[in-house]
């Protein structure tokens, strides 16, 4: 495994789950009388908390009560008759995200039949998550990625025309029953997690799925965490250290935490 050091600092945080509680009960009988309660108001965040108390407009997340995969996203203005939400909003918000969760299902339908059995997938306005549960670091991961590839060029046509963003995370496969989702992630995880979300990812690529060359340059960057990364960023510190004090012909004194960090090469990952 070949490795570059990089000077730059990490983050972490931890995962925020989408709870249903603290539901906004204006919004739900307002929701309700819209549409003859066919969609429950989630939970509201921190900040949206605090935005009501503010008496600002906030975003509400609503699921469908018979497919609760089926997440969307409204404002919400506590000065307006109804939260300033109509039939109209309603009925194209749905629409739109019944569009991607199809898209998203046959998305891991594809990656099922292209040998990626343990994975989730998200829509997050527009952007394609995937999640792989496994380790990166203990396949032949240039196999893995064509397989991958193979999956994606054969859902793509199916989609239509047009741009589709996606980024693939190799998230350790521990974490996998330790998630409120199976297959499709909730829309209001995604957008409103953050980084958080992300903490057990291995490493991350990005492409577009619209064009397949895009597939075959996907570049890699690694997110490490835990035990994991303090291990490699210390060897990484120790050659930093080490490489810095010879060009500059003394002792060099860099950060570990703050300094030194680890991009691993993908092309170079079967080695």
């Amino acid at each position: 495994m070949k490795y570059w050091v990089l000077l730059l600092a990490i983050g972490s945080a931890g995962i925020i789950a989408c709870k249903k509680s603290q539901t906004n009960s204006e919004a739900q009988q307002a929701l309700d009388a819209i549409t003859s309660q066919r969609f429950e108001v989630l939970s509201v965040q921190p900040e949206q908390l605090d935005a009501q108390k503010n008496g600002a407009a906030y975003p509400i997340y609503l699921s469908d009560r018979q497919d609760s995969e089926l997440q969307f996203r409204l404002n919400w203005d506590p000065k307006l008759p109804q939260g300033g939400i109509t039939n109209t909003q309603v009925t194209q918000a749905s629409k739109e995200a019944e569009t991607q969760l199809k898209r998203a299902r046959a998305l891991v339908d594809a990656l099922h039949h292209s040998s990626f059995p343990n994975v989730a997938v998200g829509v997050n306005r527009g952007r394609y998550l995937v999640l792989a549960y496994e380790n990166p670091f203990t396949t032949i991961f240039s196999t893995r990625m064509k397989q991958f590839a193979a999956g994606i060029n054969a859902w793509a046509p199916m989609v239509g025309s047009g741009d589709l963003p996606l980024e693939l995370r190799f998230v350790d496969p521990q974490t996998q029953n330790q998630q409120a989702f199976k297959t499709i992630i909730p829309t209001q995880l995604l957008e409103t997690a953050s980084t958080a979300f992300f903490d057990n990812t291995f490493l991350v690529a990005t492409a577009n799925a619209a064009f397949p060359q895009s597939l075959e340059e996907m570049a890699g960057t690694v997110n490490l965490t835990g035990a994991k990364a303090e291990a490699v960023r210390k060897k990484a510190h120790e050659k930093a250290t080490a490489f810095a004090s010879e060009q500059a012909h003394q002792a060099v004194a860099l950060e570990l935490e703050t300094m030194v960090a680890v991009d691993l090469n993908m092309r170079n990952l079967d080695q």
